[in-house]
């Protein structure tokens, strides 16, 4: 029997917006017809979005008005503030 150990990571994507409150957005994970909730929230006149579980490097939003455009992901381990935030 394989035992895989999972390093937890949180996908973030960056924008500009305005909005100050958590919006769920709806995605479908790469490779996967799994859809997923990730999470958005404006911090330093930035968006984040995350998914805790599952860290990739695109998803496909299914409802993507939070963040319509963004074409990449960067990596930040749990706990850490995103690079923008340091």
């Amino acid at each position: 029997m394989m035992i895989l150990n999972i390093i937890a990571t949180k996908a973030f994507c960056v924008r500009d917006c305005n909005e100050t409150e958590f919006k769920e957005v709806c995605a479908r994970r790469p490779d996967s017809d799994k859809e997923v909730v990730v999470q958005n929230k404006c911090i330093l006149d930035r968006q984040i979005c995350y998914d805790t579980e599952f860290g990739s490097k695109t998803y496909t939003f299914l409802h993507d008005e939070p963040c319509k455009g963004w074409d990449g992901w960067t990596y930040e381990k749990v706990g850490e503030k995103p690079s923008f935030a340091q």
